[in-house]
């Protein structure tokens, strides 16, 4: 016997019931319906409803695991049609930028290899987001730590260009990372104007509209990220401590 709440739908004709196979002038093969594999008209399904989750994103990227090395930065920033018969090739911008990042993580004892896997279990795949550290606070304006304040005033979501005012700290470079609201962002140019404020270009494209008085993260920048495949935390391990790998991550939409 065939327990209903076990099958599935695998096929569905879209002719309209009870139109179909009631107005048999329409269609050659209504008188089928009756011993056919149609199901309209003939039970009621109960739509799948995934389980309940506990689980709430985006994770927190796990305290103890520290790379040892990142390459992080932004792919996709350009399309093309290819090269014409001249060999002349048109490129533009696109708006389809992300950050794509490559981290190689450190040997871990019993305890980090228990937290990188429940972190990575809780993720699902590709389903889950984390906020990532992007690991660069030796390079950034403000030390970890101190209260700082940077903001921006109001701009439309895919703008390029931002001005930041700076009320401790500084200055701002080129090449500097921050982040608004958990997405990152990089300064390609900056020009001061005085008084801590900046005039700064920045890529890529700002993924939301902002407000005057905007807080912008400098001192510990975060990018909203997902695992670029759903086998991208495994760890290959080699007697007991992992062997150094290396996961790749993809910014989240």
């Amino acid at each position: 016997m065939l327990q209903q709440a076990f099958c599935s739908a695998w096929n569905w004709d879209a002719r309209p019931i009870p139109a179909f196979p009631g107005v048999n002038l329409a269609w050659g093969d209504a008188i089928n319906w009756r011993v056919g594999f149609w199901i309209n008209g003939k039970q009621t399904f109960t739509a799948y409803s995934a389980p309940p989750m506990t689980i709430t994103y985006p994770l927190t990227w796990p305290l103890g695991v520290r790379p040892t090395r990142i390459e992080l930065s932004v792919a996709a920033m350009t399309k093309s049609g290819g090269q014409s018969i001249t060999g002349a090739e048109q490129i533009i911008a696109s708006p389809a930028a992300r950050w794509e990042g490559k981290l190689t993580l450190p040997a871990m004892n019993a305890a980090m290899l228990l937290q990188w896997r429940g972190f990575v279990a809780a993720l699902q795949g590709r389903l889950g987001t984390f906020n990532m550290p992007i690991f660069d606070a030796g390079r950034q304006p403000f030390a970890v730590g101190l209260v700082i304040s940077v903001t921006a005033t109001a701009a439309a979501l895919n703008a390029t260009s931002l001005t930041l005012t700076v009320t401790q700290g500084g200055p701002i470079l080129a090449g500097h990372r921050f982040s608004i609201g958990g997405r990152l962002y990089e300064v390609m140019q900056s020009v001061p104007s005085g008084g801590g404020v900046y005039a700064v270009d920045i890529h890529p494209w700002l993924r939301a509209a902002i407000t005057n008085g905007t807080v912008c993260e400098f001192a510990n920048p975060t990018s909203l990220m997902r695992l670029a495949t759903d086998r991208g935390g495994s760890l290959d391990l080699e007697s007991g401590i992992i062997a150094h790998p290396a996961i790749q991550v993809v910014e989240a939409f």
